[in-house]
This record gives C-alpha cells, structure tokens and sequence, in this order.
C-alpha cells in the first residue's frame, strides 16, 4: 500500500526589512527540511515578493502590507471566509514579532493553527552572535538541527538571460569581461562608506579592464549620483528601477559585488556571488553574509581602518575567481 507523507504546510511571518528577511532563509532551509515534505508560505517584505518564490525555500509569499498580516490583528471570528480558510490550512506557523499581549496567539489558535512559534528574534540585542544564529534560536522547541547554507537564492535561467542581455544593451560583453557591481548605499547615511573611495577603488578596476555597474535601490538616487559624478567620465553604466528582480538578473551575471552593510549585500551573497563587504558603525559579526565567498571590512565611525588599496587588492582577487553563479 503506498503510504504517502503528509505534506506540511508552514506560515512564517516576518515584518523585517530586506537584509533581516534574506538573513533568515538559512533558518528557513532548515525547517523546512526539518519537516520534510514541507511547503513554505511567508508574509513578508514586498520588495522580495516577486524575487524569493522559484528562486528560494519560499513557495509562496504575500506582501506584509497585504490583509492576510493585517487580518492577525482583529477578531479571528469576524474574519472573512477565504481569509479563515488561508490560515486554516496550515499545520505549523513561526512570527518572528512580539506578541505581548498573546493576540497573535489567540488568533493563530482560533484559526486552527496549534503548533506555533512566536518570537522576535532580538537582532538589536548586544552581543557578537550572529543574526542568522538569532532567528534559529527561536526555533528551539523544534530542534531543527540541519547545517545552515550560506547561500539561499538560485537565478533561474530567465534571470541569467535577462541578466546577459542588460549587460549587452550597457555595451559589456557577455564574455571575456569581468564585470563588478557596486552598491554605494544603505538604509542608513553612517553605513555608507565615502563616495571619493569608491570611485578610486572604481577608476583602479576600470583600469584594469573589469566593468563595473552602479546599482541603485529605491533611497539610493543621492548616494549613487555622487559616486557617478566622482568617477565620471569613466563608462560606468547605472542600474536604476524599482524592480528587486532585476538587479537578480544583473547580479546573476556578476562576478563580484561591492556594497556596505545593506539588503542588496544580502542578496548578492544569497545568489554566490563572490561579495566584499564594507562595514563601518555596524558588526560584520552578526550582520555580514556567511560563507566563503564573503569578504568583509570593518572601518568603525570614522572609516580609517579601510583604505582604497584594501579594497581594490580584495575585489582583484575574487574576479581572478570564477563565480559558481555564472552560466557556464
């Protein structure tokens, strides 16, 4: 008789911000190998909506401004049928967010969910363990003992295609080229490391023959203007859009990423592209991306620490490397 496994449904809802929500799917690997088979369903940032299903873990996910993470919030009782129902079908449930008053407990239950984990990470808590460790701490009671991989994002064939193609309509070949992105951004001014040092590790890598591209997230436009009229008139084409999933298609296509401690360092390292990261007030301790792949600077409140010349002998190094996330 063939007695099939019942698959799992897990909800995971995550309120953070981009960086946080990619620093979490390790712990989402995990769990959902732990339940095997398992599918994953995750209310969270909207940015990643249309980047995290078919490239990650996640499933499906819904945007934490959508009325499924509002609905968590009032009565369970007085919710609409098809919203019920959304939240009924899942067997286990982990909301990494306070829950003081145990409301969000009360609703998940009346819903039908009894097996849940609700617990915030504590990310801002001083100490030297790392945020990925931080989210897996949370979800003790389950013993999801798995390694945790250092990247979580796989571009699809379409990303790689498309990818190609930007790069060709920005007058950098396909082949033969190394191409750097460079990310002058963060969510916050202090993180941002100075414009005129990026644009001489910037003019040492044009130098060299490696093609670079500005990447520009949507606060990005001050940080990413100034750096291109610091190196100008050198040919450094600039990706600017809203869409997250392009800036998939162009670093899939990458072989190294420059940046500061922001989401899009997060989301290149996700996808295996060799990384250097460059951080100054924060602790690459507990915020830098893991793995192999991942170089990291610490520079403190004045920056002194990191010179020019460090970062263009770290970049040189990795593009001397193939990326596993290129087509072959």
């Amino acid at each position: 008789m063939d007695q099939r496994l019942k698959t799992m449904r897990i909800l995971v809802v995550h309120p953070g911000a981009l960086g946080d929500t990619l620093l979490a799917l390790p712990v989402l690997v995990a769990l959902k190998q732990h339940h095997e088979p398992a599918t994953v369903d995750l209310i969270g940032h909207s940015s990643l909506v249309e980047v995290l299903p078919g490239r990650s873990v996640v499933d499906i996910m819904r945007p934490i401004d959508g009325p499924e993470f509002r609905s968590l919030f009032g009565d369970p009782l007085e919710l609409p049928v098809p919203i019920q129902s959304f939240f009924g079908s899942f067997d286990i449930a982990v909301a990494w967010l306070d829950d003081h008053d145990e409301r969000l407990r009360h609703c998940l239950r009346t819903l039908g969910i009894r097996n849940a984990v609700i617990r915030a990470p504590r990310l801002h808590e001083p100490g030297t363990r790392h945020a990925t460790n931080r989210f897996g701490e949370t979800l003790s009671d389950w013993d999801c003992a798995q390694p945790l991989p250092t990247t979580c994002l796989t571009p699809t064939v379409a990303d790689l295609t498309a990818g190609a193609a930007w790069l060709a309509r920005a007058g950098i070949p396909d082949r033969g080229v190394p191409v750097v992105a460079v990310h002058p951004g963060a969510g916050s001014p202090s993180k941002c490391w100075p414009p005129e040092r990026y644009a001489e590790v910037i003019a040492a890598l044009v130098q060299d023959g490696t093609a670079v591209v500005l990447v520009e997230g949507p606060a990005d436009a001050q940080a990413v203007g100034d750096l291109q009229h610091a190196v100008a008139p050198l040919p450094v084409p600039r990706l600017v859009g809203g869409r997250l999933a392009a800036v998939v298609e162009v670093l899939s296509r990458c072989h190294a990423f420059l940046g500061n401690d922001s989401g899009l360092t997060q989301l290149a390292a996700g996808l295996g592209v060799p990384t250097i990261g460059i951080f100054g007030p924060t602790d690459p301790a507990v915020w830098a991306p893991r793995g192999d792949h991942v170089v990291t600077f610490r520079g403190g409140s004045d920056w002194l620490p990191i010179s020019p010349g460090l970062v263009i002998e770290a970049v040189r190094q990795v593009v001397r490397e193939p990326s596993a996330s290129l087509a072959t």
